[in-house]
C-alpha cells in the first residue's frame, strides 16, 4: 500500500499594496506623484492627466521628486500622459526625474520630448489649489 502524500500547508502571504500619492494643481497644471508608479496604481496617475485636460492650460508638470520605484506599465502611464498632452496642444515635462528613470524614459525616446533644459523646479508660488486625487493606501 502506497504511504499517504504528505500534507503541506500553502501559506499565502500577501504582498504589500504598492502606495501611490497623487495630486493635481490646477492653476500651475502640475501633477505632483510620490511612492510607487505600477501596474496596480498607474491608473491614478491617467486619471490625473485626465483632469488637468479639462482645463486649459498652456503646460503640464508631472513632479516625480516623490516618486520611490516604477515599472514598465508606469512608463508606458508617463507615455500616455504625453500623448495625450500632445493631442490637446499641451506641451508636457516631466521635473525631479533620477538617473535611472531618466535613462528608462530614453530608452523610450521620450527624454528629449519631457525633459525641460535647464532648472528642473517646479514654481509651486503660481496660483491654483492641489487637488489630492487619490491616495492608495497600504
Amino acid at each position: 500500500m502506497p504511504a499517504p502524500a504528505p500534507t503541506t500547508s500553502r501559506r499565502t502571504e500577501k504582498k504589500p499594496t504598492p502606495r501611490l500619492t497623487v495630486s493635481v494643481t490646477l492653476g500651475s497644471g502640475t501633477i505632483m506623484l510620490a511612492g510607487d508608479l505600477n501596474r496596480r496604481t498607474v491608473r491614478h496617475l491617467l486619471d490625473a492627466a485626465r483632469t488637468l485636460g479639462l482645463v486649459p492650460q498652456a503646460s503640464w508638470t508631472v513632479d516625480v521628486r516623490a516618486l520611490t520605484s516604477y515599472d514598465e506599465s508606469g512608463l508606458r502611464g508617463l507615455g500616455a500622459c504625453y500623448r495625450q498632452a500632445v493631442r490637446q496642444g499641451i506641451q508636457m515635462s516631466v521635473v525631479g526625474a533620477g538617473d535611472p528613470l531618466r535613462t528608462a524614459l530614453s530608452r523610450v525616446r521620450l527624454d528629449r520630448h519631457v525633459f525641460c533644459s535647464g532648472d528642473q523646479t517646479v514654481d509651486t508660488s503660481l496660483p491654483g489649489r492641489t487637488y489630492p486625487l487619490v491616495r492608495v493606501p497600504a
